[in-house]
Formats: structure tokens, C-alpha cells, sequence
């Protein structure tokens, strides 16, 4: 006669005669739950990226990233600071919480800014537009001088939706991107619809304009003032709390030259050492927009643009940056939701590109439930794909975590990805020749000799991370 025994409980050894033994063996379960302890907040800040998920693991995090709360976070329904606050106070531990941020503005955010002062410079030249904006007509510039091996021209096609003023700003970009240019230290600023051109003392430029073939703008050459404005300090991101961020110049250790140091209102202090008077201008915009030093990286909170080398030696002392404002006054559903089919998608739609979850979901659910018999045919019929599909999100979006707009983009955190990618990548390929091939570790069953593929990926991505490493 037939018997059933319960799992575990048969003594094959122990039979002593021949029957028809039924074990009854427990179903796999569909899904193993875990949590996560994972969120995703939509809101106003006071600073941080617009529409860029930000990666968050503790509240210090999210101050750094979208500043603390603030007499504005008592009027706005919205605002992340709160939410964030809450969120990692609620949790058990905040070391098991983790979460994404996204800020997002009604489009009226500013960025705050300050024009640094220095000795005055020698008179320009200035160029300005008139007449009527046409989209693809073409205006130049050509600059000529003895310091210049040759005549150089820059030229600007009118865009669609161009003023005066944003023709005369393409045109000054032009100017300060040319390479040969600035190394003669001949640079421009935009004033409405001018460009205002300059050069140091030692060098003698003349300015000639053109315009394409029946263009309807058109450039007159003029004389530019004077200037004593060396550089803008713009904050690297919009918003108030930018208005807290002061730039102190003072006299530097070494003959000629000045020490500067920002101040932000969150984080620690920037300090860049001994910029040389000669080339204060330049030599600043680059360590500020590029980094002095493997020390010394660039700012995490400002960038200087319009660098004028023809303006004299830096006025000293403490200036604090103003205009910046939230854009936080009008927000909508509309930008809260965003948009799922924008370049990038913004709003709620921003967490859909968090791919490092989705990589894991994925893989997780065709573990669980695919490849179990569930009911999602379609993703059984791609078998192992299915793991080459997950672990390509989870590198994708490890690797685009590296951007400087997530904790693990800036600072410490990039060291704290590159390590902990080469370490993930090593240890994923030794765990599985240690146990993977006994078939003891079910994933690592399933994707055999493409272990190596996945652990040489994590040390992949950790070279990513390695060339933001300043």
C-alpha cells in the first residue's frame, strides 16, 4: 500500500520493502520578500540639480544636496527639505533607509551670482546688434593683431527664438571658447546687445564685422569702457540658498599672488592657494571650473564664467553672491508629475531612469516568479536574457549615479563607488569559483562562466568612477 510521508521525514536506506513511497514536497514560494526601505520624493528646494534624481543614504545627504529647511519650507507644500527630514526621522535606523530625491521648479529659479572687482582695464572694443532677428543668418567677429599668428574669425548663426541680447551672448561665448584667443587673453562680455571686447595692456587688437548674405541684423564696431569686472561667480546651482554663499580673496602665502576660498552655506569651505597675480583672472576661472590640484578638484558649489585677464589685480576681501531664487512659488501638479517623454523625463517620470532598482526588480522578479511557472510567460520564454537585461540596468545606473549631481558623483562619494564597484567585481568572481559551481547558490548556478561577465562589469563601472576622481 501506498504511503505518504512528509518531506524530510523518508528513510530510503530504512525500507525494507518494495512499495510506492509519496513524499509531499512544499511549493517555492512566488515571490521572496525583502524590504527595501526605498523612496522616492518629488519636491521644492532651495538648491540641487532640477529633474536629477539624487541619491540619498542619510538626512546629512539631503541637506548637503537640497539645503536644510528653511522659513520658505513653512509655506510650501511641497518642499523636500520636510519631506526629507521626516522621512529618514521615521526610520528605525538611518542606515537602513535610503532613498531618491528630485527637485523640481515652475521655471522662474535663478542661480545667485557676483561679479568680482579688480583694477580697471584698458578701454575695448565693442560690437553691437541691431536690426531683425532671422534664424540662420550668420554674424562674425574677426580679430587681428601682431600677438595674433593670424587673422581669427568667430562667427554666431541666429537661432530660433534669438533676441539682440541672446545673439550678442552667443557671440561673446564664441570669442571665449577660441582657443587661440585665449591665449592672447583676448576675452568678451555681453551687455544687452553688446559685446564688449578686451585685452591686457600689452596687447593692441583691432575688430572688424561681416554678416552672411542679406542678413537683416547687423554689428557696428564701437569703443567698450573700461571695465573693472574680472570674472561672474555664479552658483552651481539656482536657488536662495545660494544667497548664502560668500568668496573670500586675500593675500596669498607666496610673492603676487592671492588665496580664495568659498564658503558654502552647507558643506565645507574650497580653498584655492596662491593663484598668481599676473594671471589671477584666468588662472581662477580654471581652478575654480577645473581644479587646481588631485587636492584641490573643482568647486562643488560655484562656477566663474566671463574671466577677463585685461582687468587688473583683484579687489580683497569677503563678498557674498545675491539673485538666486527658488522658482518654488507657482509649482503644479503638472511639474511635480512632469514628463515621461521629455529628454530627460523630468518630475515624478526622472525615478523611472533610476536604473540600478529596476535592475535589481527585474532579476528578482524572474527569479521569483518567471522562471518559477508564474504567470509572466513572456518573460520565462527569455530564459537567461532576462540576467543580462537586469545587470545591464544595474551598471547602467551605477554608472550614472557617477554624476557629479548625486552624492556618488562628488567628493568622498566617488571613491566610496569606485571601491566599492572594484570590490563588488572581485568578490562576485570569487565567491563564484569558490561555491558558484557547486550549483549551492542558485543565481550564480544560472549565469555559469557569465559570473566573469558580471563581476569584470562592477569593476567596469568602477572606472567610471575613477575618472571623476579629483
Amino acid at each position: 500500500m501506498a504511503q505518504i510521508i512528509a518531506s524530510g521525514q523518508i528513510n530510503v536506506p530504512a525500507l525494507g520493502a518494495d512499495d510506492a513511497y509519496v513524499q509531499i514536497i512544499a511549493p517555492p514560494p512566488y515571490i521572496v520578500g525583502a524590504p527595501t526601505d526605498v523612496i522616492g520624493v518629488v519636491g521644492g528646494a532651495s538648491w540641487g540639480p532640477v529633474n536629477v534624481p539624487v541619491h540619498l543614504g542619510s538626512g546629512l545627504d539631503a541637506v548637503q544636496a537640497f539645503g536644510p529647511m528653511s522659513a520658505a519650507s513653512l509655506t510650501d507644500p511641497h518642499d523636500l527639505a520636510t519631506d526629507l527630514y521626516i522621512a529618514f526621522g521615521q526610520s528605525s535606523s538611518q542606515a537602513t533607509l535610503e532613498g531618491f530625491g528630485v527637485r523640481v521648479t515652475d521655471g522662474t529659479d535663478t542661480a545667485a551670482s557676483y561679479g568680482l572687482q579688480g583694477a580697471v582695464s584698458p578701454a575695448g572694443k565693442s560690437a553691437t546688434v541691431a536690426g531683425t532677428v532671422t534664424p540662420g543668418d550668420t554674424l562674425t567677429l574677426t580679430f587681428s593683431s601682431a600677438s595674433l599668428p593670424n587673422n581669427i574669425a568667430v562667427a554666431y548663426e541666429v537661432l530660433a527664438g534669438d533676441t539682440l541680447a541672446t545673439i550678442a551672448a552667443g557671440l561673446a561665448a564664441a570669442v571665449n571658447a577660441n582657443g587661440v584667443l585665449q591665449a592672447t587673453q583676448i576675452t568678451a562680455q555681453a551687455a544687452g546687445a553688446a559685446v564688449n571686447t578686451y585685452a591686457p595692456g600689452s596687447v593692441t587688437f583691432t575688430l572688424a564685422e561681416s554678416t552672411s548674405g542679406g542678413a537683416t541684423e547687423t554689428l557696428t564696431i564701437g569703443v567698450a569702457a573700461a571695465t573693472t569686472t574680472g570674472g561672474t561667480i555664479v552658483g552651481l546651482f539656482t536657488g536662495s540658498l545660494g544667497n548664502q554663499l560668500k568668496i573670500v580673496i586675500g593675500t596669498g602665502t607666496q610673492p603676487n599672488t592671492f588665496n580664495v576660498t568659498m564658503l558654502p552655506p552647507v558643506g565645507l569651505p574650497e580653498t584655492y592657494p596662491n593663484i598668481p597675480g599676473a594671471t589671477f583672472w584666468s588662472s581662477l576661472a580654471s581652478a575654480i571650473n577645473q581644479g587646481q590640484s588631485t587636492q584641490r578638484g573643482k568647486s562643488q558649489c560655484v562656477l566663474m564664467l566671463n574671466a577677463t585677464p585685461a582687468v587688473g589685480a583683484p579687489s580683497t576681501g569677503t563678498f557674498t553672491l545675491t539673485g538666486g531664487t527658488d522658482g518654488r512659488a507657482n509649482l503644479t501638479t503638472a511639474n511635480l508629475l512632469g514628463s515621461a517623454t521629455a529628454t530627460p523625463q523630468t518630475g515624478l517620470f526622472s525615478l523611472s531612469g533610476v536604473q540600478p532598482a529596476v535592475g535589481i526588480a527585474w532579476i528578482a522578479v524572474y527569479l521569483n516568479v518567471a522562471s518559477a511557472g508564474g504567470t509572466l510567460g513572456w518573460m520565462a520564454d527569455l530564459g537567461r536574457w532576462n540576467l543580462l537585461i537586469g545587470f545591464g540596468l544595474v551598471f547602467i545606473g551605477l554608472a550614472g549615479a557617477a554624476n557629479p549631481g548625486t552624492p556618488l558623483g562628488r567628493g568622498q562619494g566617488v571613491v566610496v563607488g569606485m571601491l566599492g564597484c572594484f570590490l563588488i567585481g572581485l568578490a562576485w568572481i570569487v565567491v563564484y569559483y569558490v561555491f558558484g559551481q557547486t550549483g549551492s547558490l542558485p543565481l550564480l548556478r544560472d549565469l555559469g562562466q557569465y559570473n566573469l561577465v558580471v563581476g569584470i562589469g562592477f569593476m567596469a563601472v568602477g572606472f567610471v568612477y575613477a575618472t571623476h576622481w579629483e
